[in-house]
């Protein structure tokens, strides 16, 4: 039996790409928790929320992390330096 994308754990997601399984993703610059919560629920596997080039602060993130956790897709952080 197949996970389905919701719950499949960060593990299971992992597990996949190292058998081959390609997963389609964005890097997201926007600070809008409505855009990530859209692009989230577009069929992305993941989304990176790019916090070293976005305008987000820790607040924003956090509600684009929840957005983007609501939509189905999981979700990375590119820190910034």
């Amino acid at each position: 039996p197949s996970m389905s994308e919701a719950t499949l754990t960060g593990a299971d997601f992992k597990k996949q790409l190292r058998e081959g399984n390609p997963k389609l993703g964005l890097f997201v610059n926007s600070h809008s928790p409505t855009v990530a919560e859209q692009l989230a629920c577009s069929g992305y596997d993941w989304l990176l929320v790019d916090t070293q080039h976005g305008p987000m602060g820790y607040e924003k993130l956090s509600a684009m992390l929840c957005a983007i956790a609501n939509g189905g897709a999981k979700s990375m952080v590119r820190v910034g330096g």
